[in-house]
């Protein structure tokens, strides 16, 4: 007997073991994270750049 978990959107969803979805989301969050980071710096480095700071 295997606990699962069933995930889905609107008309679509997937069946996961419980353990492999769990790594799977932890997966996905950190990718997340480093692409948000990686657009916040970008927005800065903007402001920065039409603002003309850092010079």
């Amino acid at each position: 007997n295997e606990d699962v978990v069933i995930v889905g959107l609107d008309d679509r969803f997937q069946i996961w073991s419980k353990d492999k979805h769990a790594a799977r989301r932890a997966e996905q969050r950190a990718l997340a994270k480093a692409g948000l980071a990686q657009i916040g710096a970008l927005k800065l480095a903007a402001q920065m750049k039409l603002t003309g700071g850092g010079e």
